[in-house]
């Protein structure tokens, strides 16, 4: 239990950009494969890195959401005030 607890608390937001960056290359390679050829590999490729993204995103949210509740004053650090 002590090691989740360190993994909600180090587990920060930097995480979304590799599903952000993952589901970037799936976009690429789906209208690459648009252009390239209608059945080009091109569109399994992104396929696997859509299911890969998926995964990905519903893997980093669980320990993402904890976070909220368990450490509150760590998720307001990103709230924009004046």
């Amino acid at each position: 239990m002590a090691m989740f607890k360190k993994i909600v608390r180090n587990f920060g937001p930097e995480w979304g950009a590799a599903v952000m960056g993952t589901a970037a290359i799936c976009i690429t390679m789906q209208l690459s494969s648009e252009v390239a050829m209608p059945f080009s590999s091109l569109l399994y490729v992104g396929l696997g890195f859509y299911l890969l993204a998926t995964v990905m995103l519903v893997t980093f949210l669980i320990p993402r959401t904890p976070r909220f509740f368990m450490y509150p004053a760590l998720s307001n650090n990103f709230v924009y005030r004046r």
